[in-house]
């Protein structure tokens, strides 16, 4: 959040493993439009652009989560929204219903 505007930003390894969901369970032209849809809203950062923290994080946390957590840090970002137990003990993670709440929104109610 800067300045009361939410900025999305996910990693190139989310947003291709998204990619494949979508087109392995839903027709191309929705596949599409969701592909879009993320990159109109959202900042991509590839992997080669935080290998220096992925470097630094190594050991840290899963390999598969190591990614997300370097994208963070690299940019500084303030939270890291995910439901993903692994983040628990980084201080930048937060869930989305506590996001929610943060933003003084009232969360829906979910079976998560």
């Amino acid at each position: 959040m800067s300045g009361g505007t939410i900025h999305a930003v996910i990693s190139e390894r989310v947003f291709k493993k998204s990619i494949e969901y979508f087109r392995r369970n839903y027709a191309k032209k929705t596949a599409d439009k969701f592909r879009l849809f993320v990159l109109s809203s959202s900042a991509v950062v590839n992997e080669e652009s935080v290998r220096e923290e992925m470097n630094r994080l190594r050991g840290k946390i899963k390999p598969k989560d190591l990614e997300n957590l370097a994208v963070v840090r690299a940019l500084g970002l303030r939270y890291l929204v995910s439901l993903d137990r692994h983040f628990e003990s980084f201080p930048e993670h937060i869930t989305p219903r506590a996001f929610v709440n943060l933003l003084g929104l009232r969360p829906a109610i979910t079976k998560y």
